[in-house]
């Protein structure tokens, strides 16, 4: 069994009995889950346990997408017999953090950037995002937050080495309910 389309091709490599997923660009939602449905069932065909995920040339795997394979996919396929899987990293940064990740600063413990936004998805076009600042604070330091002394908001790419600009505008606080 063998697929091809210009995002994915997955195949059962005989030589080491295991199943190979190589992505290519950009995956719809619809796409990532067609090629990794098409993945399970080419481990149950040939009753393999173990996948090669190449996904270095992959650009992104949306946050909905990864809480369905979390979630729906990984224990619907260790049921069929699915094992390991050994991941070839992805080249793009986008692909590497996902939104909502939270990422405690290189510099300093008490600065925590919480990933709100990655990836093509909306570029060149304003966005809006509401945020629950006081549960974003829970969760990144555990604890209540006290008085707001400040907001940061920040285009970041010092730990890449791409090229990123970002434009904000409107920025503000609004109480609960209203």
């Amino acid at each position: 069994m063998q697929a091809n389309t210009e995002t994915y091709h997955v195949y059962f490599d005989t030589d080491s009995s295991i199943v190979v997923m190589e992505w290519d660009g950009y995956a719809t939602s619809q796409q990532f889950k067609e090629g990794t449905e098409l993945m399970l069932n080419t481990l149950i065909k040939h009753q393999s346990v173990k996948v090669l995920a190449d996904i270095k040339d992959m650009v992104l795997i949306g946050m909905e997408d990864q809480q369905w394979l979390d979630t729906q996919f990984i224990p619907r396929a260790i049921k069929f017999g699915f094992k390991a899987i050994a991941i070839i990293k992805p080249d793009n940064y986008f692909n590497r953090v996902a939104v909502e990740t939270l990422i405690t600063s290189a510099h300093s413990s008490r600065v925590k950037m919480l990933v709100v936004a990655s990836g093509p998805s909306g570029l060149g076009a304003w966005q809006a995002v509401r945020r629950d600042i006081a549960a974003d604070y829970r969760r990144a330091f555990g604890a209540e937050p006290g008085p707001v002394l400040g907001l940061g908001v920040m285009t970041d790419t010092d730990n890449t080495g791409a090229k990123a600009a970002g434009e904000y505008a409107d920025l503000r606080f609004e109480c609960a309910g209203s």
